[in-house]
This record gives C-alpha cells, structure tokens and sequence, in this order.
C-alpha cells in the first residue's frame, strides 16, 4: 500500500472562492480520474482532485467553467517530487 508523506503545498489558482456547490464531486472526480484511470501516484492523483475543487468553487453554479483535462494538466506538474507515473 502507498503510503504518503504528510505535505504543507497549498496550491493557489488566483482567484477567490464564490460558490461551494459540487466541489467535493469535483474532488472525487478528479482523484479518481487520475488514481484509477490514469494510473497517476496517489499523491499527485489527491493533488489533481483538490486543483478541479478548487476550480470549481471560483465560478458560480455548477455547470459553468468544468474543468477540462488540458487545463488541469495545466494546472498539476506531471509528476510531484518523490513520485512517477507508472
């Protein structure tokens, strides 16, 4: 089992929050789109899922500005120091 190593990384989008609806669906898709389909670390696959919560609650309603792949991508190093994909 992965074990992981407790982090004090806060990671800042530059934008203030403005509504919390669905931002732990948008943690839990995130996490698990990269852990279980993408095979990421699960490290940075936790990572991944708070970024797309954190995008999330910078836009209004819940359907307005998803995410898409590319701009978490964007957002999250391929790796984290201490992990690799694979």
């Amino acid at each position: 089992m992965e074990r992981l190593r407790p982090s004090t990384e806060v990671v800042v989008l530059g934008c203030a929050g403005v509504d919390t609806n669905d931002t732990g669906a948008s943690l839990a898709v995130g996490f698990l789109n990269s852990h279980v389909l993408e095979g990421r670390p699960l490290a940075e696959s936790i990572r991944r899922g708070q970024l797309a919560a954190r995008h999330c609650c910078s836009f209004r309603g819940t359907s307005e500005g998803l995410i898409s792949a590319r701009a978490l991508d964007a957002l999250a190093p391929d790796s984290l120091p201490g992990t690799a994909v694979g």
